[in-house]
C-alpha cells in the first residue's frame, strides 16, 4: 500500500494494487515476431514526422501486435493472407485498399468507396491480375516509417486471454476489465509523446491522423495546440470512422488521399502509401529513438516502480 499512496491523486491511482494476471493471460505486444511496446518510436525522430497515424489499442494477439497502431506481425505475402477469409484484420484491409487506390495507374476500382463490397476479393483478384501494386506485407509499415509516417496507439499494452477462435481467425480476446488499467498507465505517456509532436508544429506541418474513438484526442490536440502557439495552418487533423468498419472510415473520402492533400497544400511532398520508399529502413533501429528520449525517459522510474509493486 505505499506504492499506492505515492500515486494517490494521479491517474495511476486507478490501477489496483493487487492487479494480477490469469496464468493463461499475457500482455502485448511481446517480444516475438517483432513486437515490441515502444517498436512505434524506433527509426523515427520528432523531426522527421510528417503523419501521425493514431490507433486506439494493440491488436488482441501475441502474434499479431508488433507495437505499431494497424501493423499485422503475422503476414507473409499478400497473396496468400488475402486468399485466406479473416486472415487480414479488417483494419488493415481498409487501410491497404485506401493505399492501393491511391496508385496513378490502379485499375481496380472501388478499392476506397464508400459502398465497398468484397474488397478482399477486388484486392486480391487486383494483385493476382496486376491491376494493382503494394510492397510487401513485411516492410509495408517500415517503408512509411521512412517517409515520417508514426504509427503509435493511445494505449501501447492490453492484457489478452486464450480462449478460442474468433470471425479474424485468432484465439485471443481482451480481458476488457483490464484495459482501464493499462490506459490509466500509458495516459501521461501518449500525452507526452503526442505534445512532443504538436510542438513540432511550431514549425512545420504536422498531419494527425485519428480513426474511430482516437477522434476522442482532437480537443486535446487543439488545446495543446493553442497553448503552445502553434499556427492553425501547421496543425492538421484528418478524421474517419474506425478501418474496421469500412462504410464509416471511407464516408468522407480515401483518408489516406486526405491526409496527402493536407501535406501537398502547405508545399509538402505527399506519402508514397502503396510502394516500397527509397532510401526507407529495412531493418530496425539500432538505437532508442529521439521521440523516446524526450518524452518517455521522464516516466521511466515511474513505470518502473509501478511495475516492481
Amino acid at each position: 500500500m505505499a506504492h499506492k499512496a505515492r500515486w494517490r491523486g494521479t491517474e495511476l491511482d486507478a490501477i489496483p494494487p493487487d492487479a494480477s494476471l490469469d496464468l493463461d493471460a499475457r500482455i502485448v505486444p511481446v517480444r516475438r515476431n517483432r513486437g515490441r511496446v515502444f517498436y512505434a518510436l524506433e527509426g523515427i525522430d520528432p523531426s522527421d514526422v510528417n503523419a501521425v497515424m493514431l490507433g486506439n489499442d494493440p491488436y488482441p494477439d501475441p502474434i499479431r501486435a508488433t507495437g505499431r497502431s494497424f501493423e499485422q506481425g503475422d503476414l507473409t505475402e499478400w497473396t496468400d493472407d488475402l486468399s485466406e477469409p479473416g486472415r487480414v484484420t479488417r483494419s488493415l484491409l481498409s487501410l491497404v485498399c485506401a493505399a492501393a487506390a491511391l496508385r496513378p495507374d490502379a485499375e481496380a476500382p472501388g478499392l476506397d468507396s464508400s459502398g465497398l463490397g468484397d474488397r478482399r476479393g477486388k484486392l486480391l483478384c487486383g494483385l493476382q491480375e496486376g491491376k494493382v501494386v503494394l510492397p510487401p506485407a513485411r516492410s509495408m509499415f517500415e517503408n512509411l516509417t521512412g517517409q515520417g509516417v508514426l504509427w503509435i496507439n493511445r494505449t501501447p499494452t492490453m492484457s489478452v486471454l486464450d480462449t478460442r477462435p474468433n470471425r479474424e481467425g485468432s484465439s485471443w480476446r481482451a480481458i476488457d476489465e483490464h484495459q482501464k488499467w493499462h490506459r490509466a498507465l500509458w495516459r501521461p505517456v501518449t500525452r507526452a509523446i503526442v505534445s512532443s509532436l504538436v510542438e513540432e508544429a511550431r514549425g512545420r506541418l504536422v498531419v494527425f491522423a485519428l480513426f474511430g474513438e482516437a477522434r476522442g484526442f482532437r480537443t486535446w490536440i487543439k488545446d495543446k495546440g493553442r497553448r503552445l502557439d502553434v499556427p492553425n495552418k501547421n496543425l492538421r487533423i484528418v478524421e474517419s470512422g474506425h478501418p474496421s468498419v469500412p462504410r464509416y472510415f471511407f464516408r468522407s473520402g480515401n483518408p489516406l488521399r486526405r491526409i496527402n492533400n493536407e501535406l501537398t497544400a502547405r508545399g509538402c511532398d505527399p506519402i508514397d502509401w502503396h510502394c516500397p520508399a527509397a532510401g526507407s529502413s529495412s531493418g530496425h533501429s539500432a538505437h532508442t529513438s529521439a521521440i523516446m528520449d524526450r518524452t518517455v525517459g521522464k516516466h521511466r522510474n515511474a513505470l518502473r516502480q509501478l511495475a516492481q509493486r
